[in-house]
């Protein structure tokens, strides 16, 4: 898990986490997002109660020592911070760095897991890793300078089963990532030139956005018609479902459940127990489709 500081810090360089989204191949932050971030103008992600998050960070110890095992790896540091010494915009703080053969350096990652769904078998090597966390070994076999990484993922639904990934980039790959690492970092962030991409941040990434109090801009006024007609368009269909639902409802009489060709339509009576909120009863309108 990583400290303040070494959080604090990840604003001055491009860590190991940052390879996908500037890459553009992140499922999880656009490039937009991260330069958002790197030039300060993002107020931190509050992600609260993250299960997630904890189950992670609370299995990435387990998940490396069992790896370190398996692989007769030694003398690990956990937590490492390292920069590029000729490119310090590039820097990375390792899960791992541990030594093979008593002489070799080489960076291991933690990944914590439900589904392999997405990644391939450990024979493929780094070939083998979704796209995001292939970036993410090319950024740390180059801060480590390393010619090759070790990911240890977990995958904790019902086949669980802990997978050792050897991944061996070419010489030509660490190249060209680190090229694009380093044009990335001079053209967007000494540069503050904000990447493109053709869908904008979401609303949750521009609600953190910092803003100049009193500052006025001139908007297209096309785009923001656009904008007021969904809008309308929206809560006009939501009115019509409503009322739909509505005349279901009212169908239903005093019942709490009706049957037609199409399924069944429930209105059950529901508990909740008192969390943050009171506890209290509320009905739910469910359909569920008919079998076939």
């Amino acid at each position: 898990m990583l400290t303040q500081e070494q959080i604090a810090a990840r604003r001055h360089s491009l860590g190991s986490s940052d390879a996908g989204p500037m890459l553009g191949i992140s499922p999880w932050k656009s490039p937009r997002e991260l330069w958002l971030e790197k030039t300060g103008q993002l107020e931190p992600a509050d992600l609260g109660d993250n299960l997630a998050v904890m189950l992670g960070n609370g299995m990435e110890r387990v998940i490396l020592d069992a790896a370190m095992e398996k692989l007769r790896l030694d003398r690990p540091v956990y937590g490492c911070s390292l920069k590029k010494p000729d490119h310090p915009c590039i820097a990375a703080t390792l899960d791992c760095l541990a030594m093979v053969n008593d002489c070799v350096a080489v960076p291991l990652e933690a990944k914590y897991a439900e589904s392999p769904e997405r990644w391939g078998p450990v024979e493929g090597g780094i070939h083998s890793l979704p796209d995001e966390y292939a970036a993410q070994v090319l950024h740390q076999c180059v801060v480590a300078d390393s010619p090759r990484a070790f990911l240890a993922a977990y995958f904790s639904g019902r086949r669980r089963e802990l997978r050792i990934y050897e991944c061996l980039p070419t010489p030509e790959m660490l190249q060209n990532y680190e090229r694009k690492a380093v044009e990335w970092w001079e053209k967007h962030v000494v540069g503050n030139v904000p990447p493109e991409q053709d869908e904008p941040c979401s609303l949750e990434v521009l609600a953190r956005r910092h803003r100049e109090p009193g500052k006025v801009v001139q908007l297209d006024a096309a785009m923001v018609q656009a904008w007021r007609d969904a809008d309308a368009e929206a809560k006009a269909a939501a009115a019509v479902a409503d009322a739909a639902k509505a005349r279901v409802l009212e169908a239903l009489g005093d019942a709490e459940a009706g049957e037609c060709d199409l399924g069944t339509v429930s209105y059950r009576s529901q508990n909740r127990k008192e969390y943050t909120v009171p506890a209290g009863s509320f009905r739910v309108c469910r359909f569920s489709a008919s079998k076939v």
